[in-house]
């Protein structure tokens, strides 16, 4: 029983957790302020939406419209239709958002 309550505390504190988001900012691929969302109920939803993306094979380049800056964490590229991926130098993962209609909708994107 002993043993069996460390192994599941190593389990649990190995676990992945992102950090509470304090800030989202959108702005257009010009660069253009859409919406900034600070201390807002609405930020824990987005996150959660966030975190259940899945990893996706795309054979066609999404087109990107938005850059969503998630503080803390990194910049992402988004599409309308819910594709994402993390902007970087080399080539990273693409997902697709699940809950997109949602997900536009907190962040005041038309879709």
């Amino acid at each position: 029983m002993k043993y069996l309550l460390l192994m599941l505390s190593a389990l649990v504190s190995c676990a992945p957790r992102a950090d509470p988001l304090n800030k989202v900012i959108v702005t257009s691929k010009n660069h253009e302020e859409i919406v900034t969302l600070e201390n807002s109920d609405k930020l824990n939803e987005i996150q959660s939406i966030f975190l259940a993306k899945e990893e996706v094979n795309v054979y066609s380049k999404p087109e990107w419209k938005y850059f969503i800056n998630f503080n803390p964490g990194e910049i992402w590229l988004y599409s309308e239709d819910g594709f994402i991926q993390v902007l970087a130098m080399k080539s990273t993962p693409k997902y697709k958002i699940k809950n997109i209609n949602r997900f536009n909708e907190l962040l005041k994107l038309k879709n």
